[in-house]
């Protein structure tokens, strides 16, 4: 089978699959030991609902499922009935749906941490955090003590500044 050279990068094709598949498989190894942390923590989940683990900037273990209508990924997407950020997601990011999972994993792992404080809801403690990126984008995450990624969804400038005001120096 011979090589294809793409044009503009220079490597053939056979070069891109194989780093495509050294990227699958050091993901695949970094989210089982994160894994075995969260079990070595005693976090109750289900592991074939994990989609990723990861660490943010404040090197706190953080997860996300596939969830319900109240919690993780389905209430991230489509809310209890039609509040779900998918819209919000695509129009503030400019990015597609299928894009989505891997722009939530890349803020939580690389964004700015804004603030983190704990608060209660619905009876349960856990972080609000605020993400940054360049001090233009801006995403609200709640999440639990545990590290699950209840929502996290995108806020504008503006009214980033005011949680941020309001929370930096809590």
């Amino acid at each position: 089978m011979g090589k294809t050279k793409d044009s503009k990068l220079g490597i053939s094709s056979q070069t891109s699959l194989n780093q495509c598949n050294v990227d699958i498989q050091i993901d695949k190894l970094v989210k089982e030991d994160m894994i075995n942390i969260l079990n070595e923590l005693n976090v109750k989940f289900n592991e074939d609902d994990i989609i990723f683990v990861t660490k943010d900037k404040t090197n706190q273990i953080v997860w996300l499922d596939s969830g319900n209508d109240d919690v993780g990924l389905k209430h991230i997407l489509y809310g209890d009935e039609e509040n779900g950020h998918i819209s919000d997601f695509i129009d503030y990011l400019n990015i597609h749906e299928n894009q989505i999972i891997d722009k939530i994993k890349k803020v939580i792992s690389t964004w700015k941490v804004e603030y983190s404080i704990i608060t209660i809801r619905n009876n349960k403690e856990g972080y609000e955090k605020m993400y940054s990126k360049d001090e233009t984008y801006y995403m609200l995450a709640g999440i639990g003590l545990n590290g699950f990624i209840a929502s996290i969804y995108p806020v504008k400038r503006s009214k980033a500044a005011k949680y941020i005001r309001r929370n930096k120096h809590e």
